[in-house]
């Protein structure tokens, strides 16, 4: 990230609490489970904001984000119980608009300017799992993953930095607006 003010939102999960850091089997070889392995992810994600948000420069921040349970493609590839189950569980899912709600206003409201390394959920503050706020464990993974992905490193140029935020970004919507019930009504 090259200037400030610069913003970067990561997209977490509140299945973040069920996740449990294994730096033993972080690819889970010896024991898998999607629902595990998913809920590890997301408490990843939280775990690599906060570091991130730690090494990045003043006027720069890092937030994540648990969107909510948003009504979209997510688990319908799965098979037997679980498809008829999904499509029950679909009926109280919010849209895809009110689900980046919370993204759109950590990218853009004066609000949060200043506000970096933190959880949001309904464009508010809130504690995550325990396990999210262990900085031995962040750092950790930070450092085990600058060995295998070159857009991690310390050194690494603006170019990847961009590239990897882009990554993480795929298929979110940008939005313009910095107000957090910009999308409930449709109004700016």
């Amino acid at each position: 990230v090259a200037n400030a003010p610069a913003r970067v939102v990561t997209v977490s999960s509140g299945a973040q609490a069920m996740g449990r850091i294994e730096l033993a089997d972080l690819q889970a070889e010896r024991r898998y489970s999607g629902q595990r392995a998913y809920s590890q992810s997301k408490l990843m994600n939280i775990l690599f904001t906060r570091e991130l948000a730690r090494r990045l420069p003043p006027g720069v921040t890092a937030n994540a984000v648990h969107p909510g349970f948003v009504a979209s493609n997510f688990g319908k590839s799965n098979g037997g119980i679980y498809r008829p189950l999904w499509s029950l569980f679909e009926l109280a899912a919010i849209s895809p608009e009110r689900g980046a709600q919370t993204s759109v206003y950590l990218a853009s409201s004066p609000d949060v300017a200043g506000v970096t390394g933190e959880y949001f959920v309904d464009c508010k503050r809130q504690r995550s799992s325990l396990e999210s706020y262990n900085e031995n464990i962040a750092r950790r993974l930070w450092e085990e993953r600058r060995g295998k992905d070159p857009a991690s490193r310390q050194d690494a140029s603006i170019d990847q930095m961009r590239m990897l935020a882009f990554e993480r970004l795929a298929g979110v919507p940008l939005l313009a607006g910095n107000r957090c019930d910009l999308l409930i009504d449709g109004e700016a």
